[in-house]
């Protein structure tokens, strides 16, 4: 287990270094002269001591700055951002052992002491996956890839009584791609704000949540890589001058629904105080645990790499430890029938508590756990962005063959892209994708030269996977009374967008205008040079990016996102009423654009017909809403 139980203690290793040294020199000069002489030298050594120490630590430390953390020394390196302001960046630092061998498919085992000096300058490789989001599709990255990354403004020189608040990020992805890379999650605007910023690794696809639901393998090994970070974080990150006791977590699409799941589960009670969840919860299709099918996905993975599908699951997980991980990585491309969907093969499962499985991650459906008020209930921020839809309809709508292929099948592929089967009693299925066509496509399939149709399929894709189960989530959390949370919905359209990445060519992109796409929020928080240009300095885009990262930063360190008295963010619990037996509330409306300029303001009806309409299908969840 992790142990959090401790007193923080700094040290550098410069000045210790030095430390020793003038004592041993001074003790034997000392020794051979009289007494009067030993206590004016003493005098002596302390003030050169002193000295030596204030100018070898302002000079080799200040540049690559040495602590010690519970696991052992790190060097990190000063930097300096754009806006003139200097940061520590302490990367690639293990948070626990590489997860490889019989470690495969096993929860984390808490990282062992290192002797010699980890050299933190440089960013770790990312958990190995097949990145089918943006335009590379090979695979990348190591099994053994449990690392994490810490961006600082001051490092403590002695026992503070309190640090920097701290916030911590759950990258996107999927669960099966992304990392906390600085090259997509770069700390430049959150170091202005004075905050402690944590980014890091997690296992992914296969490695982050095979599961046979039993004792062999209960899964959930990416969410227990993250609470292991979390429970680093209160070891280790008074040392880098972060306060313990104000952790923020906050993520994006499926970071988001992590960090929604971790409000729910009894593993990371404690760890945390506030929550961002940006696009995403854990209601959201692609993260919502589904009791049967991780074991039917389980058994067609290790049929696919030549493992015995129909073994026990104990001689299935040993055959699946032993394949080779780029084989397993690659291996998931025969769960897709159009294109690159599912996107979305292993996610979060339900665990059962047992004597070999003490500490499961959670054993409820999340709908069943907000219901019981068993959660923790912390401060909550929950994000929209205005076309949610974009990240899987961009590539369908703007590339040809796809398109004309989705049209060709519209009526077989869209319930398996919605995932309706899940959601639908068998004889169902077409009724409701009817009703659904009806009533976003006017009956139609899509059509070119019908941009409503266009549209309609991206609002039918961001109400079906982020805004309907988000305004749910929400909708349930309020009910409880216990936290305050907060809505805000990004329609703010900057120079740069995700769009043109996440659809992966130039073509189609004069049919329509494809507005706010889903990860363009980060945009406003993280630097990410692999993608995109630095913010211009004076432009509206930076306007909205001091408004962001003051609010996150204002909401780690108080727990309001309050940065400007100007300008009114009421808690939705302060402005939510029931409209016609449905709850409405109020949110934070970030719009413009970077040609005229950005608007924040509060609206104060957040339900649409749009979420009427998805309240009243027979879907599964929503039985389970209502109970």
């Amino acid at each position: 287990m992790w142990s959090i139980n401790y007193k923080c203690q700094y040290f550098h290793k410069g000045s210790v270094k030095v430390q020793q040294v003038c004592k041993k020199f001074f003790l034997n000069f000392l020794k051979r002269n009289e007494p009067i002489v030993y206590k004016i030298m003493n005098k002596m050594y302390k003030i050169v001591t002193l000295l030596v120490i204030l100018c070898i630590t302002q000079s080799s430390s200040s540049i690559y700055p040495e602590i010690e953390t519970r696991s052992g020394w790190v060097r990190g390196i000063t930097l300096r951002n754009t806006f003139g302001t200097t940061y520590h960046a302490f990367k690639g630092i293990p948070y626990a052992e590489a997860p490889v061998g019989e470690l495969r498919f096993k929860a984390p085992k808490p990282i062992s002491r290192w002797e010699e000096t980890l050299n933190a300058t440089q960013d770790k490789p990312p958990c190995i996956q097949k990145n089918t989001l943006f335009i590379n599709h090979s695979v990348e990255g190591e099994e053994d890839c449990l690392y994490l990354n810490v961006y600082t403004t001051s490092i403590p020189r002695h026992d503070e009584t309190q640090g920097n608040a701290v916030l911590v990020y759950i990258h996107y992805g999927g669960f099966f791609a992304g990392s906390g890379d600085s090259s997509y999650h770069g700390p430049e605007y959150f170091m202005n704000e004075n905050v402690t910023l944590v980014t890091f690794n997690y296992r992914l696809g296969v490695f982050g949540f095979l599961s046979t639901n039993d004792d062999v393998a209960p899964g959930n090994w990416a969410l227990k890589d993250q609470t292991a970070v979390l429970n680093w974080v209160q070891d280790n990150i008074c040392y880098f001058g972060g306060d313990r006791d104000r952790v923020t977590i906050f993520g994006q699409s499926a970071g988001a629904a992590s960090v929604h799941l971790h409000m729910l589960s009894p593993l990371s009670k404690g760890l945390f105080h506030r929550a961002i969840s940006q696009s995403g919860t854990a209601l959201s299709a692609f993260a919502r645990p589904l009791p049967e099918i991780p074991l039917l996905v389980a058994r067609a993975q290790a049929a696919f790499v030549g493992c015995d599908g129909n073994a026990n699951t104990s001689a299935l997980v040993d055959c699946l430890r032993n394949i080779d991980a780029r084989v397993l990585v690659k291996s998931v491309d025969y769960f897709k029938f159009f294109g690159d969907q599912p996107s979305v093969v292993f996610m979060p499962s339900i665990e059962k508590r047992t004597s070999l499985n003490p500490h499961p991650f959670i054993t409820q459906d999340p709908i069943e756990i907000i219901k019981s008020r068993n959660f923790n209930n912390v401060p909550w921020i929950v994000g929209f962005v205005q076309n949610e839809g974009l990240i899987t309809a961009a590539e369908l709508l703007r590339k040809s063959s796809l398109r004309n292929e989705l049209i060709s099948n519209f009526d077989s592929y869209c319930p398996q892209l919605l995932g309706l089967n899940f959601s639908t009693f068998p004889n169902q299925t077409d009724f409701v994708w009817t009703k659904i066509k009806d009533f976003y496509l006017e009956g139609n399939t899509i059509n070119v030269t019908q941009p409503s149709t266009l549209q309609g399929f991206i609002n039918l894709y961001g109400d079906r996977f982020f805004n309907y189960p988000g305004y749910k989530a929400i909708d349930l959390h309020l009910a409880t009374g216990l936290h305050p949370i907060w809505v805000y919905s990004f329609n703010y359209k900057g120079e740069y967008s995700y769009v043109d990445h996440f659809a992966r060519t130039n073509e189609g992109k004069d049919l329509i205008d494809w507005g706010v796409c889903h990860c363009d929020d980060l945009l406003y928080l993280f630097s990410s040079p692999a993608l995109f240009k630095p913010l211009k300095y004076d432009s509206n885009d930076m306007q909205i990016n001091v408004f962001m990262t003051k609010a996150w930063a204002r909401f780690a360190k108080y727990g309001i996102p309050q940065p400007y008295c100007f300008i009114r963010w009421p808690s939705a619990n302060k402005c939510n009423k029931e409209l016609n037996g449905y709850t409405d509330f109020c949110y934070l409306n970030m719009t413009g654009s970077y040609e005229t300029r950005g608007q924040i303001f509060t609206e104060n009806n957040f339900f649409t017909n749009r979420l009427r309409f998805w309240s009243e299908l027979p879907l599964f969840e929503n039985f389970l809403y209502d109970v």
